[in-house]
């Protein structure tokens, strides 16, 4: 077990570097551009983001899993080398998609001068997709150590020149800065990559017929099409801001939606060590197993993901203008909103289903996600502007929680319940550290009047 929880903290550690790179272009950019700029921006990496959780998403979750399926090192190389070429092909699809509908993107974002920046950063979310790929072929094919060079050099490449950048150019300058590290960047990877499934097995059977793209495909789809979905529905306030209140509004909610990335480092961490061993446990019926492998993860999440949430709830303003700066202010208020959800975010409902081979519960969750997602934000905004739309989406997340254990619990026939996924002491140490950081600037506040 202990083995299983330092592969994982390597890969938290390493991956952590890249994320805390994109955070220091994150607050560089805004204290540096105009709000109008920023903006613009934000809703670049807003169609990124979502062309790569839906494109790519799926494709990690196929590696580990199949990778989990073969001992044979030749074999986890084929399977390695299916993935890369899919990850390649998925990218290329992006990068048309975003050219053919640069003009349909812009009026969803209520914003027409982005037709012109889209013809600039179409190709920006292959290179993003195949960089970032490069971690989880790491885990696969059990090469973790070398994460911790990889991952400095990427964030190398693509921080200090736009840092330096940002400084003096102009905004078309820094998009363009932008796709070229992001290139250097997958250049770097491919290279890696070529090098890692370099001379792989002719023939791989899985389930006694050869391992082929359309069980890949088959695993998938389902994954994809969930996330998709989800991504739609958690992303969707993002687009009825920028639609309904404008970009300036755009660029302050963006601010305030800002989630330190620590949260999804956590999740497809744990969940990269955790998806083989799952797999086994269910397969294997041990469902004691199972739940003291579950418990113990949430623990360990909780040690970190926990206090850091409380703190951002707590002094959420004084973080927001430390960072960003005082032009930011009012996304202080949304920030505290979904601080509060942080923690929740770090544990992944879904990954049973997916430890199963049953991706379709991740497609339920996500289609009521989507509904209820888009109809609490939309009376969100109606009646309380960016601060109802920030509710609206902890709600639905909240309600998403409820559903997917009840599907598990469903699912395990009772052998995991709610208190199994959500243990009480998560609530009672989030709690005590809420309360903890609220006196403590209750005392500096004392103490300084």
């Amino acid at each position: 077990m202990n083995g299983l929880w330092n592969k994982a903290l390597k890969v938290f550690l390493g991956t952590s570097v890249l994320q805390m790179s994109s955070i220091l272009n994150f607050i560089v950019l805004a204290r540096l551009l105009s709000s109008q700029d920023f903006g613009h921006l934000r809703q670049l990496m807003l169609l990124n983001q979502i062309l790569f959780s839906v494109l790519f998403a799926a494709i990690p979750i196929s590696l580990l899993y199949f990778c989990g399926r073969f001992t044979d090192k030749q074999d986890k190389k084929t399977v390695a080398r299916k993935h890369f070429v899919l990850i390649l092909g998925c990218g290329v699809v992006g990068a048309i998609g975003i050219l053919i509908f640069k003009n349909g993107l812009s009026e969803l974002y209520g914003n027409p001068a982005l037709s012109h920046l889209l013809e600039l950063f179409f190709i920006f979310p292959l290179f993003y997709m195949i960089y970032n790929s490069v971690p989880t072929f790491l885990v696969a094919l059990d090469k973790t150590h070398l994460i911790k060079w990889y991952c400095p050099l990427i964030a190398i490449v693509n921080t200090l020149v736009i840092t330096y950048v940002a400084t003096f150019a102009s905004f078309l300058v820094v998009i363009w800065v932008l796709i070229i590290t992001a290139g250097i960047s997958a250049v770097i990877a491919l290279l890696l990559l070529a090098w890692l499934t370099k001379n792989p097995q002719d023939d791989v059977n899985f389930k006694d017929t050869k391992f082929t793209y359309s069980d890949v495909i088959g695993y998938s789809w389902f994954l994809v099409i969930a996330a998709a979905i989800t991504i739609l529905g958690s992303k969707i306030d993002q687009f009825i801001i920028s639609n309904k209140l404008g970009l300036e509004a755009f660029a302050v909610y963006s601010v305030g939606a800002f989630q330190i990335p620590i949260y999804s480092l956590i999740q497809s961490s744990v969940n990269s060590v955790m998806l083989p061993q799952l797999t086994s446990h269910i397969v294997n019926n041990q469902w004691d197993k199972l739940r003291s492998l579950w418990r113990e993860s949430v623990d360990k999440i909780s040690l970190v993901a926990l206090p850091l949430a409380a703190v951002l709830t707590v002094f959420s303003y004084e973080f927001i203008t430390l960072f960003f700066g005082d032009k930011y202010g009012d996304a202080a208020t949304i920030f505290l909103i979904f601080s509060l959800l942080a923690p929740i975010k770090c544990i992944s409902f879904g990954l049973i289903f997916r430890a199963s081979g049953k991706p379709q519960y991740d497609l339920i969750g996500a289609v009521v996600f989507l509904i209820i997602s888009t109809i609490l934000t939309f009376v969100g905004v109606t009646y309380w502007g960016d601060i109802g739309v920030a509710v609206g989406v902890v709600m639905a997340t909240l309600l998403l929680v409820f559903l997917m254990t009840l599907l598990i619990k469903i699912y395990t026939k009772g052998e995991m319940g709610f208190f199994d996924i959500l243990p009480v002491f998560f609530f009672v140490r989030f709690i005590g550290w809420i309360s903890l950081f609220f006196a403590f600037k209750k005392v500096i506040g004392w103490i300084q009047f």
